[in-house]
């Protein structure tokens, strides 16, 4: 079984600095995939251009894909977006590798600047409407309060105090979210996940039921995967994404 490399950074990380686990190793662009047009960052494309950019990564359907990055302090942040992408689009195989590049390195493995060619293979995505929550959805559960919103951005952007990165949305949150920042599904002196246990306690003191609907949000739709994978490794598989975000949701209000 082929396991592919996927590395997931921003867009403005160069490719050609980027080192990969082993000489199986492909890029994995976040965007690459994503509507083109869209005028919110990340969001999802669809299927047709997902299958055209995962096929031609030489992954297939029964591929085991292992996604990693590289962002410190914690060692992973863009890879859960990309977890999200291929789960919403009925991938079955996929992991991520634990600490990211720096804690595989810390470990003694090997590391490589080349990068394989690859060729095209036929992708078939199946899509999950299920994982993925809309605009619409969550401006009626403002009033309706179905499903908890948790959103992954820091304090400071969520409250108010700290400015947005993308010019012309302000910080500030959804009535009745609650802030959950990404981080704290890391041990960010181990660069390692936290455990079960210990995210389930930080899901709890944060207000948030595991047993109950939940969605994820942030700012453009990456960190909000962070907190979805957190809870789908403490068992609750359903978590949704508002891939707008924030971003979406402070242009529209």
């Amino acid at each position: 079984m082929l396991q592919t490399r996927c590395l997931v950074a921003p867009k403005n990380h160069s490719k050609t600095t980027l080192q990969s686990t082993s000489q199986e190793h492909s890029f994995f662009e976040i965007d690459a995939a994503g509507p083109h047009h869209s005028p919110y960052a990340h969001t999802l494309g669809p299927p047709e251009n997902f299958e055209k950019y995962v096929g031609s990564l030489g992954i297939s359907n029964n591929t085991h894909v292992v996604l990693y990055d590289n962002l410190d302090p914690v060692g992973v942040f863009s890879a859960p977006r990309a977890w999200w992408m291929f789960r919403i689009f009925g991938h079955k195989d996929i992991s991520i590798l634990e600490g990211g590049l720096k804690h595989w390195v810390a470990q003694g493995n090997d590391v490589t600047t080349e990068v394989p060619k690859v060729a095209e293979v036929e992708y078939k995505a199946t899509y999950n409407p299920d994982l993925k929550v809309s605009f619409e959805e969550m401006a009626t559960n403002v009033k309706e309060q179905k499903f908890q919103v948790m959103d992954g951005r820091g304090k400071g952007r969520f409250e108010g105090t700290v400015p947005e990165p993308r010019p012309g949305v302000d910080p500030g949150h959804i009535i009745n979210t609650i802030n959950v920042p990404f981080t704290n599904i890391f041990d960010s002196e181990k660069r390692l996940f936290k455990t079960v246990d210990e995210m389930k306690k930080m899901f709890e003191e944060k207000g948030i039921d595991l047993s109950k609907p939940l969605a994820s949000t942030c700012g453009s739709g990456v960190s909000a995967c962070c907190l979805a994978l957190g809870a789908y490794m403490c068992g609750k598989e359903d978590v949704r994404i508002y891939d707008g975000a924030w971003e979406e949701f402070y242009t529209k209000k």
